[in-house]
């Protein structure tokens, strides 16, 4: 329905949940005044991101990513998990010239049933500020043959499409965070989707996250760039440091 592309956020599209679960409740009175009545600046990227155009080698991602994520790593393979992919997101997808690094390995467990994930994201806040911050997101999911279930202690991100059930808790204990989501699987009557092969996993990614972008286009939320836009956002990415010994 809709053309993939570069898209930005429509910040008036962001709804009043999203602002609190991102910013909390004393900051939503001035975040909600910012995103109606002033002018913010959305970094673009590629979308649809199917899981073709994320996928990469495990030696892409950068030693800060493999550093940082040990202590869930080695949590979520604790609990049956067996990586199945790596992922970043590509310079030559992203107009986000505040990005520094990111990365995300899946994993699958032993059952064929249980999906997990670590996702890192190293961004620069600009001045005045001028630092540099950190996300860790881990999330745990099922599948179902209509919607899914999952699990994560993201902050971030927006409203899942209406068949998606979201289960949120804020906690870096993986062990915890995976007892919330077995809790949450067992309220659910239907049976969870059993992956024989990877390729099932992901035609399956990519269909539901379609599914998801045009739901989301639909609503305002994403809106494509121009080509001036793209261009005008592309002299604002900074060059790429140079290597080492040059």
């Amino acid at each position: 329905m809709y053309s993939p592309g570069f898209y930005k956020v429509n910040p008036k599209a962001i709804s009043i949940k999203e602002l609190i679960r991102r910013h909390g409740i004393w900051r939503f009175p001035i975040l909600y005044f910012l995103t109606r009545f002033r002018r913010i600046e959305s970094a673009g990227h590629w979308m649809p991101q199917l899981w073709a155009d994320l996928e990469c080698d495990r030696q892409a991602l950068s030693e800060q990513f493999w550093q940082r994520t040990t202590k869930q790593r080695e949590a979520i393979e604790k609990l049956g998990f067996v990586s199945c992919g790596f992922s970043r997101l590509k310079n030559e997808l992203s107009l986000n010239r505040l990005n520094v690094d990111n990365g995300k390995v899946t994993y699958i467990h032993k059952n064929n049933i249980h999906i997990s994930l670590v996702l890192y994201h190293k961004t620069r806040i600009p001045e005045p500020v001028n630092k540099e911050k950190e996300e860790i997101v881990v999330a745990f999911s099922a599948a179902f043959p209509i919607g899914s279930l999952s699990c994560s202690n993201a902050r971030g991100g927006f409203e899942p499409n209406p068949d998606e059930q979201v289960t949120r808790n804020y906690t870096d204990d993986v062990f915890a965070l995976y007892e919330t989501f077995l809790n949450a699987l067992k309220q659910k009557s239907a049976q969870p989707l059993t992956f024989s092969t990877p390729e099932q996993m992901r035609q399956l990614f990519d269909e539901r996250l379609i599914k998801r972008f045009e739901n989301r286009v639909k609503r305002g939320l994403f809106v494509k760039m121009t080509d001036e836009e793209i261009a005008e956002a592309r002299r604002k990415i900074p060059p790429p440091l140079p290597k080492q010994g040059n």
